[in-house]
Formats: structure tokens, C-alpha cells, sequence
């Protein structure tokens, strides 16, 4: 079954002003944007095959929404349901009602290969930094913070689940070409900043810390926000999956980790060895050593793509591959 109509398409003209990317996708006639609404048909395939049709239906209708944050939203979700069977677990249910009585569903029901079960919830942040170069445009300096955004869309989900009664992975991509590793990691523990502190001699040193910007302290695992208050939403938070621009296209160049919480009120009770992993270390040796990286699968090896995806096209050259990617990343227009 295609999630795209079933029409001729001569126009292979790049993505225009104003145009949503469900309709281009629809519409154009290049041969990588062919392969791409081939992966696209597989991925809603195996969906359905797991779900059903309600489930299904529920989750094509936002991709082919005119809307692109639905859009965004519900590839991510494919993807994500894929991500999760290759890392040898099961998802076994879409939308599951809580024992907690919340309104609030998450998005997955998920069991491990040894048994254990959780939740993941997905959310797509869309808003990005104004990207821009010296002589480029007006040649001034732009805002970039890429931080700012995931803090917020963080924040906003957290509350929605109280104790959901299972551990509950939070999988978050957003779509600003400037977001990496650093970024995610000053969202969860603080921006650096440089803190004066008195020696014994009384001389006055600066030394780097994390969680302070501009006298504030913004991580999401701040002491004072996340260990005082039994209740506290972060603590319902197992461990967060980010992932930085995957784009349909873009998935060979996407960075992503998952991030076990250390103030997680139910820990997840496997360790998803498939997976790029970050581990709280119990003693912190300085600011940027507060983690210990496991490696994993790449998520294009993960989700089954062939080599030199998208770009295993002959008559493609450099110039179009390289709009494309500006393109899916979010910087073309």
C-alpha cells in the first residue's frame, strides 16, 4: 500500500517557496525522490503489518498533512518504530491507555528481549537557528541556540504522564542544522559557564562549571530542580533519545544517542546494546566528563538502508545531493 497518490510525475524541480514537504515528495518525478517515497511506502507497510489500520491511518494522515511539524512529526515515528524492532525489541502496542489514569497516551508500549517493558514517547522539534555568514544576507552575526527550543519542548511534554507506571524513553529530534552532542548535553545539565571561587590565599580564580548562564542554572537535570521534589515530572523520565536532523534522506548523517537518566525514579532494566549509549559516571572528574559513551549502530544501518543512501542514483551530481541535504535538513527554502 503507497502513502502517495498514484499520478505521473514530470516535474522534478526542487522544493518550492511555500510548498509543504508531503506535496513536494508527492509531486516530484526525480528519481532519488522515487527512492524515497519507496522507503517511506516501507516503512507504513511494516507499521501497518504491526498495528493495524486504525493505528495506521492515524499515523499517514499526519504524514501526509500540508502542516509540516505533523509532517516531521509522524516520519519520526515511523522511524522510530522501525529504530526500536531493529534493537531487538518488540513494540507491542501504539497509543497505550496508563494504569496511572492520564489522558495522556504515550506513543509506544515497547518489551525488551529480556521481557522488561516501557514506554517511548517522540517529539519533533521544529524551530531552528538562524543560520548565517559573514557576507552572507546582511552580513550580520545570527542567534545561535539550538538549546533553547529542546529545553522548552523537554518541559512541555514532561508533565503530561505523571508516574506512567513503566519506564518512559522521551526519543527527541529536532531539525537545526546547529544542534549536536554539546547542545543536548547543556540541555540536560546546563549551559557552561565560568564561576569565580576563593582560594585559601584569598586570591580569586574563574574555573568552568556547568548549569549556570548568566547566573541561572537551565539544565533539566539540575540539582535543585530535579532532587528536592519527590514529584517532579524528569524523574518519570527514564532516558532520553536524541537524534539531530533525521530528515527523510538525511538518515546516514544523523547523530543520535540515548541518555540514561541518573535520577530516574524507574531505570530502564535493559541496556539496548544496538544503540549509542550514554551512561552517568559516578564520579565526575570535570564538567565534561560527566558521561560514558557506548557505541552502537549507525541509524541508517539500524533502519536497513542500502549503501550511499539516498544517493545510489547514477546521473546524480554533487551540486543536487548537496540541495537536497540543505533541503531535508530544514536550511533550504
Amino acid at each position: 500500500m503507497t502513502v502517495f497518490n498514484d499520478i505521473a510525475r514530470p516535474d522534478d524541480r526542487t522544493k518550492q517557496v511555500g510548498e509543504s514537504q508531503f506535496a513536494y515528495l508527492n509531486r516530484c518525478g526525480h528519481a532519488i525522490v522515487g527512492r524515497l517515497r519507496g522507503f517511506v511506502d516501507d516503512l507504513s507497510d511494516e507499521y501497518l503489518l504491526m498495528h493495524g489500520r486504525v493505528a495506521f491511518r492515524n499515523v499517514i494522515t499526519r504524514f501526509r498533512s500540508a502542516d509540516d511539524g505533523q509532517h516531521h512529526g509522524a516520519y519520526f515515528e515511523l522511524v522510530i518504530n522501525r529504530l526500536l524492532g531493529r534493537a531487538d525489541c518488540q513494540v507491542k502496542a501504539v497509543e497505550p491507555a496508563l494504569a496511572n489514569g492520564s489522558k495522556s497516551k504515550p506513543d509506544f508500549l515497547v518489551e525488551g528481549r529480556n521481557g522488561a517493558e516501557f514506554y517511548v514517547e517522540t517529539r519533533v522539534v521544529t524551530r531552528e537557528s538562524e543560520l548565517g555568514w559573514l557576507g552572507v544576507g546582511d552580513g550580520l552575526p545570527k542567534v545561535v541556540d539550538p538549546e533553547s527550543p529542546i529545553r522548552a519542548g523537554i518541559k512541555k511534554k514532561l508533565p503530561h504522564y505523571g508516574d506512567p507506571g513503566l519506564p518512559l524513553i522521551l526519543a527527541v529530534n529536532t531539525l537545526d542544522m546547529a544542534t549536536g552532542r554539546l547542545a543536548f548535553e547543556d540541555v540536560l545539565l546546563g549551559s557552561y559557564g565560568v564561576q569565580d571561587a576563593m582560594l585559601s590565599d584569598g586570591l580569586t580564580v574563574q574555573r568552568v562549571v556547568r548549569g549556570n548562564k548568566e547566573g541561572l542554572n537551565d539544565g533539566i537535570l539540575a540539582d535543585d530542580l530535579a532532587i528536592d521534589p519527590v514529584d517532579n515530572p524528569v524523574n518519570n523520565v527514564s532516558a532520553f533519545l536524541f537524534m539531530c536532523c533525521c530528515n527523510l534522506g538525511n538518515e546516514p548523517n544523523v547523530w543520535y544517542c540515548l541518555y540514561h537518566n541518573p535520577r530516574a525514579r524507574r531505570p530502564l532494566q535493559l541496556s539496548l546494546p544496538l544503540l549509542y549509549r550514554a551512561i552517568p559516571m559516578r564520579i565526575h572528574a570535570s564538567p565534561n566528563r560527566y558521561w560514558q559513551y557506548r557505541d552502537g549502530k549507525s541509524l541508517d544501518e539500524l533502519l536497513g538502508l542500502p549503501p550511499n543512501w539516498p544517493r545510489n542514483v547514477p546521473s546524480i551530481s554533487d551540486s543536487t545531493m548537496w540541495r537536497l541535504q540543505l533541503m531535508w535538513s530544514g536550511a533550504y527554502r
